[in-house]
This record gives C-alpha cells, sequence and structure tokens, in this order.
C-alpha cells in the first residue's frame, strides 16, 4: 500500500530532522504517523490492503452510528416513563397498561418492537 510506504519514509525523515521543522510541519506530520500507526494496529496481518482498511472504517461508522441510535433510544424511553409515570396507586394498572404501551411505540419507532 502506498500510504504505508510513503509514511514509513516520512517517520524515518522526521525522527533525523524533527529540529528544522515548524510546528505546523510536525502537527501535520505526526498526523500521518497516528493514522498509519492506527491502521498497523487495526490490520491482522501488519500490511493491510485496501479493502481490509475499508472494512474496518464501515465497522467503526457503523459501531458509532448504533452507539448514537442506542444513545437516542435510552433518551426517548426516558422521557417516555417520565412523562407518563403516575403516583396514584388507585390507578397502578392502568398506569402500567399505559406505559406499556407508550414503550412498544417508542420501540416501534426503533424498529425494535417485542416480537
Amino acid at each position: 500500500m502506498l500510504f504505508m510506504t510513503e509514511t514509513k519514509k516520512l517517520k524515518d525523515v522526521y525522527k533525523i530532522c524533527t529540529g528544522l521543522l515548524s510546528k505546523e510541519q510536525k502537527e501535520e506530520i505526526s498526523y500521518f504517523i497516528a493514522v498509519r500507526s492506527f491502521i498497523m494496529k487495526s490490520s491482522r496481518t501488519g500490511t493491510p490492503d485496501l479493502k481490509e482498511v475499508n472494512e474496518r472504517i464501515a465497522k467503526m461508522l457503523e459501531e458509532a452510528i448504533l452507539e448514537d441510535e442506542v444513545i437516542q433510544l435510552a433518551k426517548d424511553l426516558a422521557k417516555t416513563v417520565k412523562e407518563n409515570r403516575t403516583h396514584d396507586w388507585d390507578k397502578k394498572a392502568q398506569a402500567q397498561a399505559c406505559m406499556r404501551l407508550e414503550i412498544k411505540k417508542v420501540l416501534r419507532k426503533y424498529d425494535l418492537s417485542a416480537k
């Protein structure tokens, strides 16, 4: 992979002449070295191919999206519970049934309805 080869060369040169570089140049080089390091650590063989890198990035994006959906689901459920709670013990069974119905609506919204 061309990127890996070039960043290896960049890293070697950086070690030699770090004192001659500006702060901006050092930051930019550090960025590329960090990306290279991430790719190396996330690959199985140590020399990833483009397909493997793309799969890893797609997986990371999918996990991030799912995490956002879970957070939003938790917020919606908390809001639903807060809006539908009652302290009236005479209406306890009715309140529980209403709460279950509202929670099912939220779960359906996220395509997670109980089957």
